[in-house]
């Protein structure tokens, strides 16, 4: 699914996203697929997302609620305050707010 304008997604979706053309996604409900974000685009992550993230650079995403996959590239701004469950390394860039949880671990 590519996304090209600013959207709210409130349902179970079983597909990869593609969050372009510097558009807004807020995602309330289950993703069971990757995401890409492109450059200038934002995700808000309020649900559950069971795939990677991807992240161009000039991109923003703030994960709010769970994850349990890996970040798979970190070129834009990630801000964790959710809970990310991976087996990966989280990059060094990705900002944790104080209370969210990696692997179980509160920071």
């Amino acid at each position: 699914m590519r996304i090209e304008e600013d959207t709210n997604i409130n349902k179970i979706t079983e597909e990869d996203i593609v969050v372009a053309n510097s558009s807004i996604l807020h995602a309330h409900g289950i993703i069971n697929g990757n995401i890409y974000v492109e450059e200038g685009s934002a995700l808000f992550l309020h649900g559950m997302l069971h795939g990677n993230l991807q992240t161009e650079q000039n991109s923003s995403t703030y994960i709010y609620g769970t994850m349990d996959g890996e970040i798979l590239s970190c070129n834009g701004k990630i801000e964790l305050s959710g809970m990310l469950h991976t087996k990966a390394a989280v990059p060094d860039n990705v900002i944790k707010i104080k209370g969210c949880y990696i692997n179980d671990i509160e920071f």
